[in-house]
């Protein structure tokens, strides 16, 4: 059993997570669909049907986390998603493409053996939302702590993203 305010915190760190996600699949198809037809997985003409069941399945997991009933079933979705996402990278690291962009944001940026591992961490973090919760009922002190964890939680995933996602300083010409 895990405590509600545990639960609840990374619920809702995750649905701001494929909740950014879908508004920046939403803010420019164009650059998705061209990010995904690049990973060479899924034949072209199955691009725009993959990337609306992309769009409609992490709305539906940023939605579902929120939600008591439905926190377990969709904290597994999204580890799921998380997980094909980041066999989708190693897939392209092992045939050597390593310049595509990953898709993680609204800037390019290259795919890397870092983003593998985040993402098998992130899922198995998410996973946190399937134990079963512990009942206790949440009070004004659990909803401070939850709406401060969530600032750190976001501003730490910010902060790591762009600290991992730069090129070494000996790497720069």
């Amino acid at each position: 059993m895990i405590d509600p305010t545990v639960s609840l915190l990374v619920a809702l760190a995750f649905a701001a997570l494929f909740g950014s996600a879908v508004v920046m699949k939403l803010r420019a198809p164009a650059i998705f669909a061209a990010t995904l037809a690049d990973y060479r997985l899924i034949p072209r003409v199955f691009v725009t049907a993959t990337g609306a069941l992309v769009i409609a399945l992490e709305g539906a997991v940023a939605l579902g986390l929120v939600l008591p009933a439905t926190r377990a079933t969709c904290a597994v979705m999204g580890a799921g998603l998380l997980l094909v996402y980041g066999a989708g990278i190693a897939i392209n690291l092992i045939r050597g493409r390593r310049e595509i962009d990953c898709g993680c944001s609204l800037r390019r940026r290259p795919i890397g053996r870092w983003m593998v591992v985040r993402n098998a961490s992130l899922a198995a973090a998410l996973l946190v939302c399937a134990v079963p919760i512990a009942e206790r009922a949440l009070g004004i002190t659990d909803a401070v702590t939850i709406c401060a964890g969530l600032l750190v939680l976001i501003l730490l995933y910010a902060a790591l993203d762009l600290l991992l996602g730069r090129k070494p300083a000996w790497e720069h010409p």
